[in-house]
């Protein structure tokens, strides 16, 4: 088997298994989704802030690596299009432009009610906006509610998704009654940087996603569309 045949079928299967099991990260689709915060430790902060960029439908959400403050391709194409002296590269670097979310340790329910655990997807971090943030902490520090990691004592929540589109898209959340964590997940300490480490994109992946979201190769040459060989063209008629 060729060198170059085997990294494509691995990079494939990895794809593969992440569509299977939902992704990389767990997103709030629009109406509810069940979720269960996972323990993260005494005094640990329960939620990682990141860098997020939206490459369009086909590519959708990458976290980058310079979350970590590792090279990013798609930061330095988003810097160096912000400063181009062209208007439309500077147009286009807003359509990319690099926001906050913050991730934390979940379990998902396939069920509003909470009783059937998506086995399938395990634990993985909930990709979170910095509204939903908010409103986690405020729960989080409510007296009412309190610490939803606990095993015993802590509960689920409920994550609200209206609208589809970038301007009417609105989320809530709902605490729901105190519960035990399912016991397969008892037990264990979740750490946000260890997950997201396991699947934020190497430089070379930022690379392939920035080229294919802009159109361009990784030199920075638009892609040209081949073009449809001509036949021979026909001989005028002699009159």
């Amino acid at each position: 088997m060729g060198k170059n045949l085997k990294k494509r079928l691995e990079k494939k299967r990895k794809e593969l298994q992440e569509k299977s099991s939902g992704g990389k990260f767990f997103f709030c689709k629009e109406g509810i989704t069940r979720m269960r915060p996972l323990p993260v430790g005494d005094d640990e902060e329960f939620a990682l802030e990141v860098v997020y960029f939206y490459l369009g439908n086909d590519i959708k959400g990458v976290v980058s690596p310079s979350s970590f403050g590792d090279p990013c391709a798609i930061m330095e194409k988003y810097n160096e299009m912000k400063e181009s002296k062209d208007e439309d590269d500077r147009g286009l670097a807003k359509n990319f432009s690099p926001k906050k979310r913050y991730v934390i340790p979940h379990i998902r329910f396939k069920d509003e009610k909470g009783k059937d655990i998506d086995h399938e997807a395990g634990a993985k971090l909930a990709l979170l906006t910095s509204n939903q943030y908010q409103d986690v902490i405020d729960t989080y520090l409510d007296e009412e509610y309190g610490d939803f990691t606990d095993e015993k004592d802590g509960y689920d929540i409920k994550y609200v998704r209206t609208g589809t589109g970038q301007f009417d898209t609105k989320y809530t959340l709902r605490p729901c009654k105190c519960t035990k964590l399912p016991k397969k997940f008892r037990g264990k300490l979740y750490n946000p940087e260890e997950m997201l480490r396991k699947v934020v994109p190497t430089y070379s992946e930022t690379e392939d996603q920035i080229s294919s979201y802009l159109g361009i190769d990784k030199e920075g040459k638009k892609k040209s569309k081949k073009k449809k060989s001509k036949k021979g063209k026909k001989k005028n008629k002699k009159k």
